[in-house]
């Protein structure tokens, strides 16, 4: 399997089982309450969407993994592609995470289209802990 280099990823080179480059992030309590200031205007106020019913002050925002999934597609693709009408993101928490986690972000091409015109390439994307719990995937489609 081929891992995939923004610079150079065209929709011909990209097969299913291709794998993005790895993202790794260390979590702390600056970067969350930087995170919070920026999504909710108040590093003191709970996120938009918690992650359970009882959400933790010092737990990342999923808005923040949006984010980061983002940066890890932005790796493997170009910019334009990612940002083009043709392509979306969807997010889905399973889990917190909080400062003094360290958190990685894999990627792996599920898929690939052509419709007509329009060329998408279908990835899943995992976000794990640093003791290998999952604890948020997200499917990407982009339009290349």
């Amino acid at each position: 399997m081929a891992r995939l280099w923004a610079k150079t990823t065209t929709f011909d080179s990209v097969n299913a089982g291709d794998e993005l480059p790895i993202l790794v992030k260390w979590e702390t309590t600056d970067t969350i309450s930087q995170f919070r200031s920026l999504v909710c205007g108040d590093a003191e106020e709970e996120p938009a969407q918690p992650y359970s019913s009882e959400p933790d002050a010092r737990a990342m925002a999923p808005q923040a993994l949006v984010a980061y999934v983002f940066e890890l597609l932005e790796k493997g693709f170009p910019v334009s592609a990612i940002m083009s009408g043709g392509s979306s993101l969807s997010l889905k928490a399973t889990g917190q995470v909080k400062a003094e986690d360290t958190i990685s972000l894999s990627g792996v091409v599920t898929g690939k289209h052509s419709e007509g015109e329009a060329n998408r390439i279908d990835c899943l994307v995992t976000i794990e802990n640093q003791d290998n719990v999952v604890v948020a995937k997200a499917m990407a489609r982009i339009a290349l």
